[in-house]
């Protein structure tokens, strides 16, 4: 996940989580580049 155009970063994507409204955003699971994020 070396392209930076295709691929959100680990902060990007809790950023968009959050914008989606939602409120708790934890990172639950981070490996080989790809992340596993809780939103409620």
């Amino acid at each position: 996940m070396n392209n930076e155009q295709l691929y959100m970063s680990i902060d990007e994507q809790a950023e968009a989580l959050a914008s989606a409204g939602f409120f708790r955003v934890e990172q639950i699971l981070l490996k080989g580049g790809l992340v596993l994020h809780r939103a409620s």
